[in-house]
């Protein structure tokens, strides 16, 4: 009788959006709610509090997933050379960045920016992505819902970044919120393509990176705006484009080609 309720749940969309629901609300209540007041009140600098309340949201959204959703993580390990390229790549363009600043803000601000790329890529790519992979496609594999699957993920995505207007403009946080819903299309493109967190988590971690050093470098040597600051609506759509255009093309045209049958666990119509 629970194993047939339990197949209920999942064929049932108004059950499952629900469940999904829920694991978002609840976790943005207990980081936003909870967590966020609490490490205000620690005696902390800034980078520190940064790093241990992304390192509680890497904890808390493991423990969600294990409690609500039960979706599956995949870290795949398969080391191709393509991929072995693409994290030299990575190491040599962070290299370029790590002359413009102090070296005593270099591992602070590398595990910082690591922790948030965990953190989101678990959520959004591993947790949010992958169930909505199961549900769109449970009977056939289709560009439809993979394409849809896609833009739900990173709409909420683009969304949570409305928690930003506590600490910056409406302006900024537009233009952040347009920018991350393009840059969620090419992480998600890169799970797809390569079936690993490990490669999206890594991507992240290099978009990132360069914005979160350079500011906080700026910010210390004077009062100057964040790096985003003056970035304009049109700017940022520019930005997204590119970051969605680079997705189609990771993505490639045939399903089958990525790694979306181990994602979905079916094949493409």
């Amino acid at each position: 009788m629970r194993t047939q309720n339990k197949l209920n749940r999942v064929n049932n969309p108004r059950k499952w959006i629900w469940m999904l629901i829920e694991f978002i609300v609840i976790e943005k209540v207990l980081e936003n709610g909870i967590l966020v007041p609490v490490i205000l009140k620690l005696p902390y600098g800034n980078l520190t509090s940064n790093i241990l309340y992304k390192g509680i949201e890497v904890f808390l959204v493991l423990a969600l997933n294990a409690w609500l959703i039960k979706q599956k993580l995949y870290f795949s390990t398969n080391v191709s050379l393509k991929t072995t390229l693409f994290f030299l790549f990575g190491v040599g363009y962070i290299s370029l960045f790590i002359s413009s600043g102090p070296m005593k803000l270099l591992l602070p601000i590398i595990l910082w920016t690591l922790l948030t790329a965990i953190s989101e890529e678990l959520l959004f790519r591993g947790v949010i992505l992958g169930d909505l992979f199961k549900r769109l496609t449970h009977r056939h594999l289709t560009k439809r819902s993979v394409a849809i699957a896609i833009g739900l993920s990173s709409l909420l995505f683009s969304l949570q970044h409305l928690s930003n207007l506590v600490n910056q403009s409406l302006l900024d946080t537009v233009c952040q919120m347009i920018e991350t819903f393009g840059m969620g299309i090419l992480l998600a493109a890169v799970y797809v393509r390569t079936g690993s967190l490990i490669t999206t988590i890594f991507t992240h971690f290099l978009l990132d990176f360069p914005i979160l050093y350079l500011s906080q470098f700026s910010t210390n040597v004077s009062s100057a705006a964040t790096v985003t600051g003056n970035i304009s609506v049109i700017a940022s759509v520019v930005v997204a484009m590119a970051y969605s255009c680079i997705g189609l093309i990771v993505i490639r045209s045939k399903l089958i080609d990525n790694q979306l049958p181990l994602l979905t666990g079916v094949s493409e119509d």
